[in-house]
C-alpha cells in the first residue's frame, strides 16, 4: 500500500461514494464488499467542482440517520432478479397477439426481405439499419411472425431495467432499486418495449452511454472509452435521434472541461493534458463529426446548392446532395474526418485509434448490410442527417409544442412530478452527478419539443431521464430523512396530505368543467381550492426539505 491506506469491509452491499480526495478501490469477497481507501495525495482528483470546469466529486455519503441504505447482498440480488422476471413477463406475454401497427409493418416487411436474401438498403425514412438486421435475425431463429417481429424490442426493454446497476455507485443502492422499479412499470416504456420500433434500443444505448461517461470519469480506464465508441456507432446505426443524445451528453462534458478546452484554444494547454471529462468529450465529438456534414443543408438556399434535397418533385431521394452539392458534400465529409482524426490523435493516439476502429467497424458492417451494399456508407454519413434536415420544417405529425407536456402528464405523472421537485433541489444542493441528472430530463424535454417531428414513441426518450432523476431524488429522501423524529413531529400529516393534494391538483387542472367532482367547481371556487392545494404542497415540501439531513 502507498500513502495512508485502510482496508474496510461491508457485510451489506457496496457503501456510499467516498469523500473528495480519497481514492477507493474494492472488490467482492465471499459476499462482502472489501475496499482499500487511500488518502495518498497522488491519487486525489484534480478538481471537484462543476463551477471550476473540471471533473466533479462523487455524490456525498448518505446520512446515517435515514432509512437503511444497504439490503443484505442476497436480498438485493433477489429483488433485482424478481423485477427482471416481472419485466420480462410483462413484455413477453401475448407479444404477438396485437395487430401490427403501420410502422411495424414497414419494419417487418423490409426485415423479411433481408431475411429472405433480397438484401437491405439503408433508407433514413425508417431510420438506421440495426432494427432490420436484428429483426431479420429474429425471423431466422424463430420464424417470420408477429412474436419474432417484436421479440428484440421486448428483450431490450427487459434489459433496460437493469441498466441502473451500471450507475449504482453514483446512484446509491436505494435509488438504483427505485429506478429499476420505475423502469419496470413505466407505461410508456412497457408499451414501446412491445412495439417493433427503434426507440427502446436507443433508450438502452443512451443509459449505457451515460454510465460509461461517468465511470470513465471515476477511474479513467480505457475500456470505457471503447464501450463509448461502440455505443456512439450503435446509436447512429439505430436512429437519428443519436444526434440529440450526443449533444445532450457533450454539453455537460464541455462545461466540466471548459477550462481545458479554452486553455487549448489559447495555446496554454495540450489536448493530451485534458481532464477525464475533456477526454470523453474528445471521443464523443470526434466520432460524431464525420456524421454532421449534412447540417450544411440548412444553408443550401443561400449557397445555391443542393446539399440536402427537400424537393420530392425532383425524383431524388430526400436528404441527398446533388450536382455541385455532391462534390461539396464529399469535401466537407473528408475535412471532418481528417479534423476529427487529428484531434483524436493529439489526445491519445492508441486509445483513440482503438475506439475509432471499433466505431468504424460497427458502422461499416451495419450500413453496408454486412458488405453487400456499399452505398449505405454514403447514405449513413450524409443522407441520414440530411433527410431530417429536409424534414424539420415539415413537422410530421402536426403536434403542438406542448405535446410532450400532455403525454408525460397523462402517462408518466409520477416520475415527472418527483423529478421536477428533485431538479429544483439538486440545482441548489446537488453535486456534479445529481446536477447532471437534473439537467438531463429538462434538456431532453426541450430538445424533443423543439424538433419538428413529435411522435408518441419519442416519449420513451423524454421519460427515461425523468425516471432516473425521480428515482435518485426519492432514494435520497428515503435514505436521509430521519423518520422517527419526523413522524413524532407530525410528519404523517404531510405524508398523507401531500399525495391527496397532488391528486386534487391533477383533477383541478385536467378535468373538464362538465365532468363531476372538483372539475365542475365554479371558477372562483376552483381558484380558492387551487391556491389552498398549492399552499399545502408548498408547506409539505418545505417541511420535507427542512427534515432532509437535519
Amino acid at each position: 500500500m502507498t500513502g495512508e491506506e485502510t482496508t474496510i469491509s461491508f457485510d451489506y452491499g457496496r457503501p456510499a461514494a467516498s469523500s473528495p480526495g480519497v481514492t477507493v478501490r474494492g472488490r467482492w469477497e465471499s459476499g462482502r464488499w472489501v475496499e482499500i481507501v487511500s488518502t495518498d495525495a497522488r491519487d486525489w482528483p484534480e478538481t471537484t467542482s462543476l463551477d471550476s470546469g473540471s471533473e466533479l466529486a462523487e455524490s456525498p455519503p448518505v446520512s446515517g440517520g435515514g432509512w437503511r441504505r444497504d439490503l443484505p447482498f442476497r436480498w438485493e440480488v433477489g429483488v433485482y432478479l424478481a423485477l427482471f422476471v416481472v419485466a420480462l413477463g410483462m413484455r413477453m406475454y401475448d407479444l404477438g397477439g396485437r395487430a401490427v401497427h403501420h410502422d411495424e409493418s414497414l419494419h417487418g416487411y423490409f426485415s423479411w426481405l433481408l431475411f429472405n436474401g433480397s438484401g437491405y438498403s439503408h433508407d433514413p425514412l425508417m431510420h438506421g439499419p440495426f432494427l432490420f438486421h436484428i429483426t431479420a435475425g429474429s425471423f431466422f431463429l424463430f420464424g417470420d411472425n408477429e412474436f419474432s417481429l417484436r421479440l428484440a424490442p421486448a428483450l431490450f426493454g427487459a434489459v433496460l431495467i437493469l441498466t441502473p446497476l451500471l450507475l449504482r455507485k453514483r446512484l446509491g443502492n436505494v435509488s438504483a432499486l427505485l429506478i429499476t422499479g420505475m423502469l419496470t412499470f413505466s407505461p410508456s416504456l412497457l408499451y414501446f418495449s412491445r412495439f417493433a420500433r427503434n426507440d427502446i434500443f436507443v433508450a438502452v444505448w443512451t443509459v449505457v452511454l451515460v454510465a460509461m461517461v461517468w465511470r470513465y470519469m471515476d477511474d479513467r480506464r480505457p475500456r470505457y472509452i471503447y464501450f463509448t465508441a461502440a455505443l456512439v456507432a450503435l446509436g447512429f446505426a439505430t436512429k437519428e435521434t443519436q444526434y440529440i443524445v450526443v449533444a445532450l451528453v457533450a454539453i455537460p462534458l464541455f462545461v466540466m472541461a471548459r477550462s481545458d478546452v479554452l486553455g487549448w484554444v489559447w495555446g496554454r494547454r495540450k489536448i493530451s493534458e485534458w481532464n477525464p471529462a475533456g477526454g470523453m468529450l474528445v471521443v464523443i465529438v470526434t466520432l460524431t463529426l464525420p456524421m454532421i456534414g449534412a447540417v450544411s443543408g440548412l444553408l443550401q438556399g443561400t449557397l445555391g446548392l443542393t446539399l440536402a434535397n427537400d424537393d420530392v418533385t425532383t425524383g431524388l431521394p430526400l436528404g441527398v446532395a446533388d450536382g455541385t452539392g455532391e462534390i461539396v458534400a464529399v469535401v466537407i465529409t473528408t475535412f471532418l474526418i481528417v479534423f476529427a482524426a487529428v484531434i483524436g490523435l493529439m489526445w491519445d493516439r492508441r486509445v483513440w485509434l482503438i475506439g475509432f476502429a471499433i466505431a468504424a467497424s460497427i458502422f461499416v458492417v451495419l450500413f453496408s448490410s454486412v458488405f453487400t451494399n456499399w452505398g449505405g456508407l454514403a447514405s449513413g454519413l450524409w443522407q441520414g442527417l440530411g433527410y431530417w434536415v429536409a424534414q424539420q420544417d415539415v413537422a410530421r405529425g402536426g403536434q403542438p409544442d406542448y405535446y410532450y407536456v400532455m403525454l408525460t402528464s397523462v402517462y408518466e405523472f409520477l416520475p415527472a412530478t418527483i423529478g421536477l421537485i428533485g431538479a429544483v433541489y439538486y440545482a441548489f444542493k446537488g453535486d456534479a452527478f445529481t446536477r447532471f441528472l437534473a439537467y438531463w430530463p429538462l434538456a431532453t424535454f426541450a430538445a424533443y419539443s423543439a424538433a419538428g417531428e413529435k411522435m408518441p414513441w419519442l416519449e420513451v426518450q423524454v421519460v427515461l431521464p425523468f425516471i432516473f432523476l425521480a428515482g435518485k431524488a426519492l432514494g435520497d429522501l428515503l435514505s436521509t430523512l430521519h423518520w422517527r423524529p419526523s413522524l413524532a413531529r407530525g410528519g404523517y400529516y404531510v405524508f398523507v396530505g401531500v399525495p391527496i393534494a397532488v391528486i386534487v391538483l391533477w383533477r383541478l387542472i385536467f378535468l373538464d368543467d362538465d365532468q363531476p367532482g372538483l372539475g365542475g367547481l365554479e371558477v372562483a371556487a376552483r381558484a380558492v381550492v387551487l391556491f389552498g392545494v398549492l399552499a399545502l404542497l408548498a408547506v409539505g415540501l418545505f417541511w420535507l426539505t427542512r427534515c432532509i439531513g437535519s
